[in-house]
């Protein structure tokens, strides 16, 4: 298990001697919103066409310090994060404080991209390639709201939009009034709209243009999509302690915190108008990072790929693939 947890920062330095002209005093209403809308801004073509296009990859606007509590393990597959026992589950404000927090963090949706084959019997991995996708569902900033909201499953007809503070107050003093030992408490959060069947097939085109040999799976995760806090810890007999292995807990699992990547679901064959994306659409990120995922698959990464890799390629003078040049097979040797 590991411990959660992360804040970033970011130096800012100044180096003109020229006077500044005099700023305005912000007023409060002058604030901007946690999460807002991109500012547009001019850029040049790349001067090759398989250079990428750098325009949205940033650092989202997230506090990553609030991922960090005290006490608590994060899944071996990072999916689940789980609160050691602790007052949430006998203080109903406290839980209610903690709830509205972490429904504040997005998950961290990736992609991941696997090759493998298997030669006599031995399975070889070829390459096993993550993207982190953060950034593609937190606005940056700008004039406008954030796109994240609450949903209160269950209460309202298709668990529609709307959860409140006092929606989840009311299921965490449920919650905590229950006498019941064995029961959990889940925050969930989901990516929605998310065209992942798209990028999926493009993918695969690409893959298969490599002239790969091997198997190719494709997924989606989304890390840190589950905060569980459990019951309090109790002093029950061994016997009740074996049945509770065995037994589901009691679980209050209403509350889910959503994360759009776009305001409806996208199509594969067209791109309707009236989809709009919170940063950029699949295909304008499949522009930006098709060349850096082919160049990682022939380099046989296992592991990250990340802005470093976008800026290293737009750097490069040599932008061309030496596999497909040559004619050369990936997983042939």
């Amino acid at each position: 298990m590991e411990k959660s947890g992360s804040s970033l920062s970011l130096p800012v330095a100044g180096i003109q001697r020229r006077p500044a002209p005099p700023r305005a005093q912000a007023t409060p209403q002058d604030a901007p919103p946690d999460y807002t809308e991109p500012s547009t801004a001019l850029s040049q073509e790349p001067s090759s066409p398989r250079a990428p296009v750098l325009s949205n990859s940033y650092l989202p606007p997230v506090n990553f310090a609030h991922y960090h509590i005290p006490g608590s393990s994060l899944s071996k597959d990072g999916l689940t994060i789980t609160v050691a026992p602790s007052e949430l589950s006998s203080n109903p404000e406290a839980l209610t404080r903690f709830i509205v927090q972490q429904a504040a963090l997005p998950p961290k949706p990736e992609v991941r991209i696997v090759g493998v084959r298997d030669i006599t019997g031995v399975r070889k991995l070829d390459f096993d390639i993550r993207i982190n996708m953060l950034s593609q569902i937190v606005r940056p900033p700008g004039p406008s709201s954030s796109w994240n909201y609450v949903k209160i499953v269950g209460n309202r007809p298709g668990g529609s939009p709307g959860g409140t503070v006092g929606d989840i107050a009311t299921f965490a003093d449920q919650f905590c009034r229950d006498p019941a030992t064995n029961k959990t408490f889940i925050l969930t959060r989901e990516v929605i709209n998310w065209n992942t069947q798209i990028l999926e097939g493009r993918l695969r085109t690409l893959i298969a243009s490599l002239n790969y040999q091997g198997r190719v799976m494709i997924t989606f995760p989304s890390t840190h999509s589950s905060v569980v806090v459990p019951g309090p810890k109790t002093k029950n007999s061994f016997y009740t302690q074996i049945v509770s292995l065995f037994k589901d807990p009691k679980r209050y699992d209403m509350v889910r915190s959503i994360w759009p990547y776009a305001n409806m679901a996208g199509s594969e064959t067209s791109d309707d108008p009236r989809r709009v994306c919170a940063v950029q659409s699949e295909n304008k990120w499949w522009d930006e990072w098709k060349m850096v995922i082919a160049h990682a698959i022939i380099d046989g990464r296992q592991g990250w790929v990340s802005l470093d890799d976008l800026i290293e390629l737009a750097m490069s003078p040599v932008k061309e693939l030496k596999a497909r040049e040559q004619g050369e097979k990936i997983g042939m040797e």
